[in-house]
């Protein structure tokens, strides 16, 4: 399957903080990628996202705000080592396919 990048923008909030993280670049699917421990919850297929611009907003979400409860599938509880690690491995699963 060729390789498509798309024009991508993702808002991230910071509840405690009342602020949000602003990100736009460009983002391409990795199809048929087996997720060791069931991390995409069987969807197989990761979404890469390369930054090309961010905005950082203070005092953009009202406050005081109930926090979500996280996903179990959530990446952030993940070490930054552990992601760089399963991002390298992905990344060449993908180019292989």
């Amino acid at each position: 399957m060729p390789r498509k990048r798309y024009q991508a923008e993702e808002i991230i909030p910071e509840f405690s903080n009342h602020r949000t993280l602003q990100l736009s670049g460009h983002a391409e699917i990795l199809w048929h990628i087996e997720a060791p421990n069931g991390e995409t919850g069987g969807a197989c297929r990761y979404r890469e996202f390369t930054i090309a611009h961010w905005v950082e907003t203070e005092k953009t979400l009202p406050g005081p705000v109930e926090l979500p409860d996280y996903s179990a599938f959530d990446c952030g509880q993940e070490s930054i080592e552990s992601a760089l690690t399963r991002d390298a491995r992905l990344r060449k699963q993908s180019d292989q396919a």
